[in-house]
């Protein structure tokens, strides 16, 4: 801290698009000169003198590293032969590529602060920006199985931006080799779960016992290829309420979302807090290895007790909880169940550690998948995977410029629009100075005034959701070449290995359990993409149509005042 304010780090280009606010340039040093003025902005001083707003989440504070005592000196060796082959080891284990990487600190999103409105993020890589999951960012630690809920952990809600929450960076986020890589289906990330892919060989040929259990999932033929089989009991999730409450005499604090299944199912209401939906998500990942769990929101670190942004949450944890209903899979595993049901701490406590120690995750849960007897041929699935290949890149690079367009419509709206809409009010209001009573340019002007509000509020009711829906399905497309990854590795570990032909076939046969529920999530995602997209169109043009319909209204109002 300085007498005349904080010396800061500019992480982010900013152009200003509103009054008072200040250009910044990646790496210039400014000057804080007062950290917080509402919605995430701070006031800056530039080097050159120039005074003005600039977002929080675009700098980042300098400080000066305190001063250190030097260590005491070692005690003199007492063989020197030893010493040195420990000094030999521990520079080879420091040099050794599988060492302790060195990370940089996460840094916030450019895009997660606003002025007016909060955008949705679902894995969106803005260009010039990776998100920090992608820059080496040191995975959340799990929670183990004697960890509590009401434990004072080292992390907590909201405590650190997020480095798990796009799809990419979920089910992508562990790699065997823990680099990225490439495969036939698109890029692999570097943290690829190894979970996975663990125990490959031993589902192939059997090692792993077939122990008592049964089929829960079943894939059968319909029009559209192999599909899930859809549950018999299909139901829906309301969230409500959030409410900020703490821990620990109110030294932390989180919000707890109100999660309401509906009758069909229980019926009863839980509170869940965001880390416990973290800790879900990553549950469900190690579970199902070809399934598409959806992204996770992001975590944010300035402003998330604020409204918009807990509103904005609640949204997106709404899609992500819709997801998880509809997909005939997941919506019946007992992980889910137990987070939708349970309101009993010590109950909870016990289907946690359960959960986390299911027979039947990863490459075991294939045994519970009951396929179709009819065995694929390499000329039957690798066309389709490949023009899912295919498709996943085009749909991908449509949704990645829609979004863009989207959101410069949305600042147009927002600023230009409103603006141009206000100034030409307040000029008539100024030109009704000049008329008598009978001519009211006043009232036209504040008409006016009152269009460009309207065209500032217009983007929360249809180009917000818009984008919500186009980035939940950018984050999900991110996903797939490691759901694909997964059939194509446990492929090939099957055409290198060498085994007695009575052995090949009965890997063969799991292989196709593994091919047959990849086709079926590749068909799950087509049959649901077509019927969200018409949802999503419709309502935006809905709510377009009512928009000029109502600014033309309010003109037509305005006309009978300058009729002769």
């Amino acid at each position: 801290m300085f007498n005349n304010g904080i010396l800061a780090r500019v992480l982010y280009d900013f152009r200003p698009i509103g009054e008072g606010e200040v250009s910044l340039t990646v790496g210039e040093e400014i000057t804080i000169v007062k950290e917080s003025v509402g919605d995430g902005w701070c006031d800056v001083r530039k080097s050159n003198g120039t005074v003005g707003l600039a977002p929080k989440s675009y700098i980042e504070t300098i400080e000066y590293p305190e001063p250190r005592v030097p260590p005491p000196p070692l005690p003199p060796p007492q063989n020197n032969s030893f010493q040195n082959q420990w000094s030999d080891a521990s520079k080879t284990t420091a040099n050794h590529r599988w060492g302790t990487p060195t990370y940089p600190p996460p840094r916030p999103r450019p895009d997660t602060i606003q002025t007016n409105r909060v955008v949705p993020n679902y894995g969106q890589q803005q260009q010039g920006y990776q998100p920090p999951a992608q820059q080496n960012s040191p995975p959340k630690p799990i929670l183990t199985p004697n960890d509590d809920w009401d434990e004072d952990e080292d992390w907590d809600d909201d405590d650190s931006v997020s480095t798990d929450h796009t799809q990419a960076d979920t089910q992508s986020q562990y790699s065997v080799s823990g680099v990225s890589r490439d495969s036939k289906y698109g890029t692999i990330s570097k943290k690829m779960n190894k979970a996975n892919l663990k125990g490959g060989d031993a589902y192939l040929f059997g090692a792993v016992p077939d122990t008592s259990h049964e089929i829960n999932h079943r894939i059968v033929h319909s029009i559209e290829g192999p599909m899930w089989e859809e549950p018999a009991n299909q139901y829906t999730c309301i969230i409500s309420s959030p409410t900020k409450e703490s821990k620990m005499k109110g030294l932390k604090h989180f919000i707890a979302y109100k999660l309401t299944p509906s009758a069909n199912f229980s019926g009863i209401q839980v509170s869940r807090r965001f880390k416990q939906f973290d800790w879900l998500h990553q549950r469900l990942i190690e579970k199902f290895p070809t399934c598409l769990v959806p992204p996770l929101p992001d975590k944010q670190i300035s402003g998330r007790y604020e409204d918009d942004f807990i509103n904005e949450r609640m949204r997106q944890l709404q899609l992500w909880v819709n997801r998880l209903c509809l997909h005939p899979v997941i919506s019946q595993c007992k992980v889910w169940h137990h987070f939708l049901k349970c309101t009993d701490l010590k109950v909870w406590k016990t289907g946690k550690r359960s959960a986390e120690k299911d027979d039947f995750q990863n490459v075991n849960f294939f045994h519970t998948v009951g396929v179709p007897s009819q065995p694929l041929t390499v000329e039957q699935v690798d066309p389709t995977l490949n023009n899912f290949t295919m498709f996943v890149k085009t749909m991908d690079d449509s949704l990645k410029h829609l979004i863009n367009v989207g959101e410069s419509s949305m600042k147009r709206y927002q600023n230009s629009f409103r603006k141009d809409f206000v100034k030409i009010g307040e000029s008539l209001v100024a030109l009704s100075r000049s008329f008598d009573h009978d001519m009211r340019p006043d009232k036209t002007g504040k008409t006016y005034e009152d269009i460009g509000g309207l065209f500032g509020e217009q983007p929360r009711n249809d180009m917000v959701p818009l984008l919500e829906g186009l980035l939940e399905y950018k984050g999900m497309l991110s996903v797939f070449p490691d759901i694909l990854r997964v059939e194509e590795n446990l492929r090939q570990k099957l055409e290198t290995v060498k085994a007695k032909e009575i052995e090949l076939e009965s890997a063969r046969t799991r292989a196709d359990v593994i091919t047959y529920a990849t086709l079926a999530e590749l068909n799950h995602f087509h049959r649901h993409r077509v019927a969200d997209f018409r949802i999503l169109m419709h309502g935006f043009i809905k709510e377009q149509i009512r928009f000029y319909e109502e600014i033309v209204c309010r003109l037509k109002d305005q006309l009978p005042n300058y009729e002769t």
